[in-house]
């Protein structure tokens, strides 16, 4: 079994802020290796359930792409946007925590060039139906987990 092993490449400015919506624009990459070993470090299981809504932004509007229980598309389930992002809010369990945190991520795709403004507009066309959120809890997902596990 590989690990996953994400890399933090940029932090954009300026951070986005739309209606409800706030944080840092941050672009990642992430490689899957073989030859790392977790064996003695201290690992947690990671539970999460989560929602997705996947948006084509290839065109000159925003169109959401029906998914089904497989997060696949309904229609042609074998081609995907290559300009976008994914929007999902997510339920995190930490088997050595008790507690549960709801999370709200948007993942944008396409080319460099693209990623952000795929952001912006995705984040621009759902903020003001977006939950009032803790501006404290703006943050990546392994600033959370480093905060969970200090």
């Amino acid at each position: 079994m590989g690990v996953e092993i994400k890399g933090l490449v940029a932090v954009l400015d300026p951070p986005i802020q739309v209606g409800p919506v706030f944080g840092n624009i941050e672009v990642w990459t992430k490689w899957t290796t073989e030859a790392l070993h977790l064996e003695g470090l201290r690992t947690a299981t990671i539970r999460k359930t989560r929602r997705l809504r996947k948006f084509d932004l290839s065109g000159p509007s925003i169109r959401e792409i029906r998914l089904g229980p497989n997060e696949l598309p309904v229609v042609n389930p074998e081609v995907l946007p290559s300009e976008g992002c994914n929007v999902e809010l997510t339920c995190v369990r930490i088997d050595l925590v008790a507690t549960r945190w709801i999370t709200l991520g948007c993942e944008a795709f396409g080319t460099l060039h693209s990623v952000e403004s795929n952001l912006r507009r995705t984040v621009k066309d759902f903020a003001n139906a977006a939950p009032a959120l803790a501006r404290a809890a703006a943050k990546s997902y392994p600033a959370f987990l480093r905060d969970v596990f200090p």
